[in-house]
């Protein structure tokens, strides 16, 4: 089998955290083939309440990172 440290885990993950990083910022989605995609969402300003007041107050536009799984990898999990 392979023997992989932790050391060298944590720099595999980090390297792949930075190329996912780098892909939303520059093409705004990261592909992982069978696993899923990661997607820039731009959400619209909306109104919300304040709870304890309920007070109608404006929620800012804002872009989100959102996370779509393969077919294949909802059907392992479920």
């Amino acid at each position: 089998g392979i023997t992989v440290t932790k050391k060298d885990c944590a720099t595999l993950l980090e390297i792949v955290c930075n190329v996912l990083r780098d892909a939303l910022v520059e093409v705004g989605e990261f592909r992982l083939p069978e696993i899923g995609t990661f997607k820039i969402k731009d959400v619209a300003e909306r109104t919300g309440r304040n709870p304890g007041t309920r007070e109608p107050l404006k929620i800012p536009a804002k872009r989100k990172v959102v996370f779509k799984p393969t077919s294949g990898l909802l059907s392992e999990v479920a």
